[in-house]
């Protein structure tokens, strides 16, 4: 079980006819549930370890965009998500050297605006990122880790539409993910709590109303800065 808390996420928001603004978000991310296979095992005659994982997020959180006046939106997708991902580490006597790979599927969107009954639906599409970790013990049950990850932008348009009727075209940047944590072993080789901080930096992304050019953004200097917790255990 993984939950996340983002404290501040900002971005500017660049309009066609030259205007811009910025924005904020915060708040509690939908909490996820992983599944983990070990399908090689270096302990066991394997020269490395090969993990496979599975994770789930629903649509708990109740998304909400941000408003001039009402304040920061929130951080939480408005809809549900999953990964799926192969995770390759070698043992080096106190440290482990791992690298992953994976596809996230980020399902149909539904973010409510502060004011009013107004929403706007984001239809579902796929991503796919790379990272590497290492990850230090300092003991039999506590370990220190960091790592960074990149998320490959999404080539094509998602499309979104307002409960009004009006048609946008998301086109999301590649992002940065740069983490630092720690986790502790309560049961030897089977439970494990860890808390970690993540902080993200996006590459440009872009927002077309086919109807509205004027109206048509780009969106930069975007960062965000999360923490959260997990809890795993190994049967």
């Amino acid at each position: 079980m993984v939950g996340n808390y983002v404290p501040s996420n900002k971005q500017t928001n660049h309009f066609a006819s030259g205007s811009q603004s910025t924005q904020s978000y915060d708040g509690l991310d939908d909490p996820s549930v992983i599944i983990a296979i070990r399908a090689l095992d270096e302990t066991k005659n394997s020269p490395v370890y090969l993990d496979l994982h599975a994770s789930y997020a629903p649509n708990w959180v109740k998304a909400k965009s941000f408003s001039s006046t009402e304040g920061s939106g929130t951080v939480s997708r408005g809809g549900e998500s999953g990964n799926l991902e192969v995770e390759l580490s070698k043992k080096m006597n106190r440290l482990i050297l791992e690298g992953f790979a994976g596809g996230g599927y980020s399902g149909v969107r539904k973010i409510y605006s502060q004011i009013g009954n107004g929403y706007f639906r984001e239809d579902s599409y796929f991503n796919y990122y790379a990272g590497t970790n290492v990850e230090e013990f300092l003991s039999n049950r506590f370990a220190v880790n960091a790592g960074a990850q990149y998320t490959f932008s999404n080539q094509n348009n998602i499309d979104e539409r307002s409960n009004d009727g009006t048609e946008e075209n998301f086109r999301p940047g590649g992002q940065y993910i740069f983490n630092a944590g720690f986790n502790y072993s309560l049961l030897p080789k089977n439970a494990l709590i860890e808390v970690y901080y993540h902080y993200a930096i996006y590459n440009n992304s872009h927002l077309d109303y086919p109807a509205f050019p004027t109206f048509d953004a780009t969106t930069k200097n975007e960062n965000n800065n999360m923490v959260g917790a997990a809890f795993r255990y190994v049967f």
